[in-house]
């Protein structure tokens, strides 16, 4: 074949020596990887695999090179080879933080970007009075809501609509969310707390409040804590139960706590009274017990200055405290109620506040909490349940009632008057919303489940 004198000579401005597929541009397509469920510090499922074509044919043997454009993670190889079918791909392990990863490929000036968008898996949410708090499980901690005693630790006292990361980056293993402090558990057993600390809840030597995590002025290690009204409780490492703060009812246990030689492995911190539960189970009170709070059968009105034994002998695996009454977990996932009853909040007929622990109908739980004037738990079934009156209403509610819209729900938590859930894999709140606590970017209240909005 003569080759035209132009192609000898060079000329090819008018493209006359290109014919067939080397006329075409190289073309980098995205065939796998893209826009795939992604959760925050972990490998993706599927690989990102792009195809390196000229004119609908594969090129083998070609380099592409890979870069994080955005958003952070890590690549296992940024430069990688096409195969036969001029298909290659790439491992990524998405960064702890962040809301939108872009990826390029890049082969010979063509290139193509993927989009991938972090979730968070959280491992604890929490509801205190006006203001809320999540910890995914990278150890992230973000909180909302009302910040007037600079609860929420972004280092303000300004209310948040929606979730702000906890200052100074520290990674937690577990939160505690009291009515307006806040204390977190980090890996170590060191104990940080921030927010309120007029009654010296946060433990930190002072009287004054902290708008950032702060060490708790104590060398011990703790495997637990919990945030009350005014005052704080933890347990360290030898099963020790240490509180601080208001003692005005004998809620701290000040008087008395050193004497008792009772190891224990939970602790809940509510209004103006304790619990905790010991090495074999069994539940233990100290405090006022204005309504039955204590659940030990004692006077109403009496105050206990040292732990008494719930009554009853039953075990439990999990006991949270509020405003006047205590439920707990027993091994078998029956809930136990008991205290103040008002509007059904202990699973009992209103009005029939009860010293002793009675259980909320025959429904099996995998965990409880409680609030000011109901309770919630997490069935069996992975849906969340309520009892008591959550919103005024009128009526029986002394039954759990499952929560409409919510399935998959692996954790709930009751404020003074709002509920938070995690549900597959999203936080989701419900109630009063006049200090943001619902954590969407308006000040109305809700009495259905509305998708807490993290910003990008």
């Amino acid at each position: 074949m003569i080759r035209p004198v132009l192609c000898v000579l060079g000329v090819l401005a008018l493209g006359s020596c290109l014919s067939g597929t080397d006329a075409q541009p190289l073309l980098v397509e995205l065939v796998g990887g893209d826009q795939q469920p992604a959760f925050a510090g972990e490998e993706l499922k599927e690989p990102l695999a792009v195809r390196v074509t000229r004119g609908g044919v594969p090129l083998p043997h070609l380099s592409v090179r890979w870069r994080i454009i955005e958003g952070g993670g890590a690549l296992d190889e940024p430069l990688s080879h096409t195969d036969s079918a001029g298909l290659t791909s790439v491992r990524v392990i998405m960064p702890l933080e962040g809301t939108q990863v872009l990826i390029l490929a890049e082969a010979e000036g063509s290139s193509a970007t993927f989009r991938l968008y972090p979730t968070r898996i959280f491992s604890f949410i929490g509801a205190g009075y006006g203001h809320t708090c999540a910890l995914s499980t990278t150890g992230h901690a973000y909180c909302w809501g009302r910040n007037n005693k600079a609860q929420l630790g972004d280092g303000s006292e300004t209310e948040r609509a929606m979730p702000v990361p906890v200052r100074l980056g520290l990674q937690f293993e577990s939160l505690a969310v009291g009515w307006f402090h806040t204390c977190g558990l980090v890996p170590s057993g060191q104990l940080f707390c921030w927010g309120d600390n007029g009654s010296g809840q946060l433990g930190v030597g002072d009287l004054f409040l902290r708008h950032a995590p702060t060490p708790v002025a104590s060398e011990e290690r703790f495997v637990s804590v919990s945030a009350g009204y005014l005052h704080t409780c933890g347990i360290t490492l030898d099963g020790t139960l240490m509180c601080w703060g208001a003692d005005d009812h004998a809620q701290s246990g000040l008087l008395g706590m050193a004497e008792s030689a009772t190891a224990f492995t939970r602790v809940a911190a509510g209004e103006f009274h304790s619990c905790a539960l010991a090495l074999d189970g069994a539940a233990y009170c100290w405090g006022f017990n204005g309504d039955g709070e204590l659940g030990t059968g004692a006077t109403f009105g009496a105050t206990e200055t040292l732990p008494q034994a719930v009554a009853g002998g039953l075990q439990f695996t999990d006991i949270v405290a509020h405003s006047r009454h205590t439920c707990a977990l027993a091994t078998d996932g029956t809930a136990y109620c008991w205290g103040r009853n008002g509007t059904g909040e202990t699973g009992q007929d209103p009005f029939v506040r009860t010293r002793t622990p009675l259980p909320v109908g025959s429904a099996l739980f995998q965990s409880i909490s409680t609030g000011d004037v109901y309770s919630c738990g997490v069935l069996v079934t992975s849906l969340a349940a309520c009892w008591g009156n959550q919103a005024g209403e009128d009526g029986d509610f002394k039954v759990p009632s499952a929560i409409s819209g919510l399935a998959d729900v692996s954790l709930v938590s009751v404020g003074f008057a709002h509920t938070c859930a995690v549900a597959a894999s999203q936080i989701w709140c419900w109630g009063d919303n006049s200090s943001g606590q619902l954590g969407v970017p308006t000040s109305q209240s809700s009495l259905t489940p509305v998708r807490v909005v993290f910003p990008p």
